[in-house]
């Protein structure tokens, strides 16, 4: 299983940690510190543990307000009140946006974490990975040999987030490679005009299986600042497909990258659904990657008469799709978008 290059933790989540991998079991958790004053909310698809819909008014983990729309969560672990919000706290700008964890708020080392429709399912968080502790939308762990994977386990589900890189490092304007098949091909002269604020490179080929694209991006030698993958839909075998999504996602100029898009297929044929829990499997393990799901995604009065293929004046289906998750990740990387308030956020904490 491929997994990108560690990175040392903070001192001051060292300590956390060495903190909660000592302790046996968690106590239950229910501060969650609601700003608009109205019911709780909880991530994307990630369902609050039952009796997590309440707010409390006066805690230990309070934080002061910093929004009306804003919802601030903290956790708690058996043995401490709360933990201290500036190692661990989880932020939403607004109800309707995805929730951000940040780790080490205001230091040097800060991470931070894009969750919801973001996030990549997973079978269960590593045995590796230590608690950091319950909130009310679940669990949270990090493996402590590599910061950039957190995990969020709730209502017997698992999931880990999309890592972002450090705030503001992310050059203007942003560049990627996509590498695709004839369903990017097609939609190349749409994409690039929804992504004017990119500098793209596409390279999509009619029929490409994923072996192509492991001849692509392994003889690549640019950096880009993210990497959108479009294979799939002409694989035959999904054992075949996985050893090359393995090798497309070791490829450096994938690795590298800030950010790495995988986008599941679509196609009748019936090894197409292994062939997307394969991709899904593949790209649980890589911190900075994330799953667009087309498959899911893709209206069928769109399609032509294969089930694959966008129909002639429906090629800006597939960009107005996918342009939006790269937006989303760049607006989130500069504190905007899912992130517009989390310089306000942190700045508030105690």
């Amino acid at each position: 299983m491929l997994r990108s290059r560690p990175r040392p933790i903070p001192r001051g989540l060292r300590t956390l940690i060495a903190i909660v991998v000592t302790t046996a079991a968690l106590a239950s958790c229910d501060a969650y510190v609601t700003r608009s004053g109205s019911s709780t909310v909880t991530p994307h698809l990630t369902p609050a543990p039952s009796g997590a819909g309440t707010a409390l008014t006066s805690s230990p983990c309070d934080v002061p307000d910093t929004g009306d729309a804003v919802t601030v969560e903290t956790l708690r672990t058996v043995d401490r009140p709360c933990v201290d919000p500036g190692d661990a706290v989880i932020v939403r700008c607004d109800p309707a946006l995805d929730p951000i964890a940040v780790i080490g708020a205001g230091t040097d080392a800060e991470r931070v974490f894009l969750g919801g429709s973001f996030a990549v399912p997973v079978e269960d968080a590593p045995g590796s990975a230590v608690e950091l502790g319950i909130a009310a939308s679940g669990r949270y762990r990090i493996d402590p040999e590599d910061d950039r994977l957190l995990y969020l386990q709730a209502g017997g589900e698992a999931e880990r987030w999309l890592a972002l890189p450090r705030p503001r490092l992310v050059a203007e304007p942003p560049t990627a490679l996509m590498v695709g098949d004839s369903i990017l091909e097609g939609s190349a002269a749409a994409t690039t005009e929804a992504l004017a604020g990119w500098t793209l490179s596409i390279d999509a080929l009619v029929g490409r299986p994923s072996s192509g694209g492991v001849e692509v991006v392994e003889a690549a030698s640019s950096s880009p600042d993210a990497v959108v993958v479009e294979l799939g839909t002409n694989d035959h075998d999904a054992a075949s497909f996985r050893t090359n999504a393995d090798r497309i996602l070791a490829a450096s100029v994938v690795a590298d990258a800030d950010l790495v898009v995988w986008i599941t297929a679509h196609s009748p044929e019936q090894v197409t659904p292994e062939v997307n829990r394969e991709i899904v499997r593949a790209v649980s393990t890589v911190p900075q990657a994330t799953v667009a799901d087309w498959d899911r995604a893709v209206p069928l009065d769109a399609l032509n008469g294969d089930g694959v293929h966008l129909a002639p004046g429906s090629e800006g289906v597939f960009a107005d799709f996918l342009a939006p998750v790269l937006e989303t990740w760049r607006a989130t990387v500069h504190r905007r978008g899912p992130a517009r308030c989390l310089d306000a956020a942190i700045a508030a904490l105690p």
